[in-house]
Order: C-alpha cells, then structure tokens, then sequence
C-alpha cells in the first residue's frame, strides 16, 4: 500500500511540473506569434512622416498636373510669337475648349474608374495622359489644329489626379485645411505653361522635360499609393482595408 501511494504521488507530482512547463510554453509561443502581446504593431500609415509624405505626393501632383490648361494664354503666346503659328482665332479657342473640357468634364469618369480599380492605377493613368500631351505640345507643328487640341485634352485629363489623390485628406484630423490646400494646388498648378514657356520658347525642350517630369512622379506614385480606393489604415477601417486587399491582389499598399 505504500509503495502504491508513493507511485501514485509521483505521478501527481510529475502531472503537475509537466502541465506548469505546458504553459510556459504555450505562453512563451503567443508572445512570439503575437508581437502585438508584447509592442503594439504599427502600420506605416500610422507614421506621421507617411502620412505627411502622401500628402506631399499628392499636393506636388496636383500642383503639375490638376489644372495645367487654365495656362492657355501662355502657351498661346509662344504659339504665335516663337512658333509662328497661322491658326485663326477659333482654331485656337478650339484647342483651349478641348483642354477646359477635358479639365472639367474627365473627373466624373475618373470618379467612377477610381471607385472600380483603385487608387493608384487612376492616378498613373490620369499621370500618363499629362505625360502624352505634354509630348504632343512639344513635338507637334504650331500650326496643326488637330494635334494641339488632341494634346490639350490629354493634359485636361490630369485634373483626375486631384479627384482621386483628395481623399488623403481622411488621414488627418483637419481634413478640411488638407482639402482647402489641395485646392490652392489646382490653382497653382495654372502656371505651369507661363513657367515653361519662361524658361525656354522652344517647346520642345521644356515640354519634353516637363513629360519626363511627370512620367517620375507617375513612378513614385505608383510605389506609394494605395491599390484600393480607400487611403484608410486596415486598423482604423476593417472594411476599407479588406478592399484595399482584394482590389490589389492581397498587396496592400
């Protein structure tokens, strides 16, 4: 009988050392699994020098690409003094209409691709359409109606830039002040035909820069921009963060 209760002792002594050491275990596993058991995690996004950078990106976006055409009389000055153009009056008001419409008209179809395919591949494609008439400008005769308006309308195009870059506004806190300098970077963003025609009268040096221009800010904002419509963080909206998921891919950002 005693050496039955001794057996039985240990094996309750044994039990219990081996369930303590299951535990440490189990706990020293969750806190390797988990980092956030032990330092909360931290999205990029939740970096103020990330945030601050996006919305650097988009104010320099919108400054160079947003409302290019409300430049016209520039442009139209060095087509007929430095480029001796022919082109009559409504010829040349042609061309600005193109632009101006393009301008105005092209966000409600930027809207709704954004809404579709995501935040980046708008913003590249309305960055594209800046770069081919920049190119156009640049290489096109001064007296082709045609190529000028068709150019025009391309760089009115870049106004979906400013629609599909204005929701990083949702990641600061003064949403508004964000939206209102976005805003002013439309405005400023009408003198980029009088710098360019400044700098040089042959268009094609600084229209060709200028595309090129574009065309790397067209890279970085393929590389920084979210793929989905939604530039909110997966921790603040689960929603948001899954389409941002699903509309690249399982990229992210």
């Amino acid at each position: 009988e005693n050496f039955i209760m001794l057996a039985c002792s240990l094996m309750t002594r044994s039990s219990l050392i081996a369930s303590a050491r299951d535990r440490d275990v189990s706990q020293g596993l969750r806190s390797t699994a988990c980092p956030m058991a032990v330092v909360p995690c931290v999205s990029p996004l939740k970096e103020p020098h990330r945030k601050w950078s996006l919305f650097a990106l988009s104010f320099v976006a919108v400054s160079l690409c947003a409302g290019v055409t409300y430049g016209w009389p520039a442009l139209r000055r060095n087509l007929l003094l430095a480029g001796g153009s022919t082109l009559s009056e409504e010829q040349l008001g042609g061309c600005f209409t193109a632009g101006s419409w393009a301008t105005q008209g092209g966000r409600f179809f930027f809207g709704l691709a954004r809404d579709r395919y995501g935040t980046k591949r708008t913003t590249s494609i309305s960055l594209l359409f800046v770069v081919g008439g920049s190119l156009g400008i640049g290489l096109c005769s001064a007296n082709s109606a045609w190529a000028l308006g068709a150019s025009m309308f391309l760089i009115g195009l870049g106004s979906g830039s400013q629609l599909c870059l204005q929701p990083v506004a949702g990641l600061f806190d003064r949403a508004g002040t964000i939206l209102a300098s976005l805003s002013g970077a439309f405005q400023i963003s009408g003198l980029v035909f009088l710098v360019l025609t400044s700098i040089t009268d042959n268009r094609m040096h600084s229209f060709v820069g200028f595309a090129l221009l574009v065309a790397v800010l067209g890279i970085v904002s393929a590389l920084m921009l979210p793929m989905g419509p939604s530039f909110v963080l997966a921790e603040d909206s689960p929603a948001d963060a899954k389409t941002n998921e699903e509309e690249g891919g399982g990229g992210g950002d």
